[in-house]
């Protein structure tokens, strides 16, 4: 696995970039994202820098 990026806390398990002891990303960036056209909440964003991961 990849360094994790101290800068990018991370509690999403089934993304490929997670890293689970650290619960940190192991990206050096990511994008995030809306999934509302006018987001006014936490919940409208989404990080677009997910991968899910593989179960093999």
């Amino acid at each position: 696995m990849n360094d994790v990026n101290d800068c990018i806390r991370c509690s999403v398990s089934t993304c490929a970039y997670h890293d689970a002891i650290a619960q940190h990303c192991t990206l050096k960036s990511i994008k995030v994202g809306c999934s509302q056209s006018k987001p006014k909440s936490c919940e409208s964003t989404q990080c677009a820098s997910f991968q899910q991961r593989s179960l093999f």
